[in-house]
């Protein structure tokens, strides 16, 4: 399984999670990937603004700044 998450930032303490993307594959013996079994997305709001360079790094941005 393939594990990603999106932050605000890198503190724990007072950065927030905006994202959580989880992919499972299926893999040979010799651990080469050859089949996406199953994928999960999931965004959440951070309550706060999101900083300019985090969205130019991520691509995600507050719904109400999408034009």
């Amino acid at each position: 399984m393939f594990l990603d998450t999106e932050t605000t930032g890198l503190s724990y303490v007072t950065d927030k999670i905006l994202g959580l993307g989880m992919v499972k594959f299926e893999y040979t013996n010799d651990g080469r990937i050859y089949n996406i079994l199953e994928e999960f997305n999931k965004y959440q709001d951070p309550k706060e603004p999101i900083a300019p360079h985090i969205t130019e790094l991520t691509g995600i941005m507050l719904a109400t700044e999408v034009k």
